[in-house]
């Protein structure tokens, strides 16, 4: 793009229009006394001088050069809106297809295919106007939406039908597909289709109650998939019927998942970025939630390398490659991330798509490092019932201070068992829980900056 629009800093732009205008009453001072210089003149003929404008000065043609040049290079993007409708909430955002998918609440399904110009409705059909998710899987298409449940299309969205037998929940809140098996997160429950959604079937979910949680979020990962809840992830596969329940360090809504590589990273509803390598033992990253202003993360995306992470706290904050994206973004932050041929793509709560890029090819600095301290009992409590000495068995890799402490399942500190430096090495720790009334805890274990739990049930 040879022209693209540019943002200074106020100290910036006072000095670059100082110095434009110096030098451009300079030249107007020796305009008198030199010849001017006709627009097609070749350098030959005026060796000293700049093709300029008809009549310029090569004073204010160097000057305006110069700020150009300075502009391109030290001017930054900036968030611009696209040509996408406005007034609705943006309730999902996917690049599928070559093409740029949106689903706005309350007004319907619409895709574009040129960098956000011109969006076009899809699915004239589709009686309900709240999509939430988009899924391609084998020849057709599926959007789930809010109150209507899973449509199917078959011919990339022209025309839609209904698929929503077995289906005992129509609130959908996302859509994932591993091999041939179709999954569904609803407000009560995952289910699933091997007959492209001809049919659906409920997931049997661990533990009690948990096919009645609501599914947020939804990752096929390395044959396996993930389901996102509250406080929990459930994780699967299709050539085993039995799911592990992987309990969270937190209580917040799992409302986002985005494969980075090896690594997975899932964003809370209010707790920040957590991170893991093998599905089952989840951390915080410290760097990356130290720098975000907000600990709700709305939006995860890729980079346009696939290697780094771009953040969305939903407060006008958009975090990627350790620096913020903010200039020129709507007040209202950012409720879906996508990226899109190298540039990054944000949908608003009201004000339609916004378009920020193209992004450079980089890799983040921020550490996704998973080597940390692990947190185990020594033995298992649920779903047995409790000791009267709880112990707590941990490992310190490197030098620091370590804290355990008990939280309520509500999140109120309870007490803290351990407080103190401890260098490399494998300790112990004791605790009663003779005082504690039966019900569910977490023992938290922060140590540089890293954050690992367990969840522990007392039933008596």
């Amino acid at each position: 793009m040879l022209f693209r629009q540019v943002f200074l800093r106020p100290e910036e732009s006072t000095v670059m229009l100082c110095v434009f205008f110096q030098a451009l009453l300079q030249g107007l001072r020796h305009s008198i006394s030199e010849p001017k210089i006709p627009v097609l003149m070749y350098l030959k003929t005026a060796p000293n001088r700049f093709f300029t404008l008809l009549s310029a000065s090569r004073y204010a043609a160097i000057s305006l050069l110069f700020f150009i040049l300075y502009a391109s290079a030290f001017g930054q993007e900036a968030w611009q809106p696209t040509k996408s409708p406005t007034g609705y909430e943006v309730l999902f955002l996917s690049s599928q297809d070559k093409a740029l998918w949106a689903g706005f609440g309350g007004l319907g399904l619409f895709y574009s295919s040129d960098e956000g110009q011109t969006w076009i409705e899809r699915g004239d059909s589709v009686v309900n106007p709240f999509p939430t998710a988009l899924q391609r899987q084998g020849k057709f298409l599926y959007a789930g939406t809010l109150f209507g449940g899973i449509f199917r299309s078959p011919d990339d969205g022209e025309t839609w039908e209904v698929v929503n037998k077995g289906l005992g929940n129509l609130s959908v809140f996302c859509l994932a597909s591993l091999d041939k098996t179709l999954y569904a997160g609803t407000s009560k429950g995952l289910y699933s289709s091997e007959d492209d959604g001809e049919s659906w079937s409920k997931v049997s979910l661990p533990r009690p109650y948990a096919h009645h949680q609501a599914i947020f979020s939804l990752l096929a990962q390395d044959k396996q998939i993930l389901a996102g809840s509250s406080g929990a992830i459930y994780v699967g596969s299709r050539k085993s019927a039995e799911w592990s329940q992987i309990a969270m360090p937190t209580l917040f809504m799992i409302q986002t998942m985005l494969p980075l590589g090896k690594t997975i990273l899932v964003g809370s509803s209010g707790d920040g970025v957590f991170i893991s390598t093998d599905s089952k033992t989840w951390a915080k990253n410290a760097t990356l939630n130290r720098a975000l202003t907000s600990q709700n993360i709305s939006a995860l995306a890729f980079g346009p390398d696939s290697t780094a992470v771009t953040a969305a706290t939903g407060e006008n904050a958009v975090l990627y490659k350790d620096k913020y994206l903010n200039e020129n973004a709507p007040k209202e932050g950012f409720r879906r991330l996508a990226m899109h041929q190298k540039t990054l793509f944000g949908g608003t709560h009201s004000k339609g798509v916004w378009t920020y890029g193209p992004l450079p090819n980089e890799k983040s600095s921020l550490s996704l490092n998973m080597k940390t301290p692990s947190l185990k009992p020594a033995y298992t409590i649920f779903p047995n019932p409790s000791p009267q000495q709880f112990v707590v068995e941990y490992q310190v890799q490197n030098t620091g201070r370590v804290f355990i402490e008990f939280f309520s399942s509500k999140g109120e500190k309870l007490f803290t068992l351990i407080d103190e430096e401890h260098g490399p090495g494998v300790y112990t720790a004791e605790t009663s829980l003779s005082k504690l009334p039966p019900g569910a805890y977490f023992c938290v274990l922060q140590l540089d900056g890293n954050t690992f739990f367990e969840r522990l049930v007392i039933a008596r």
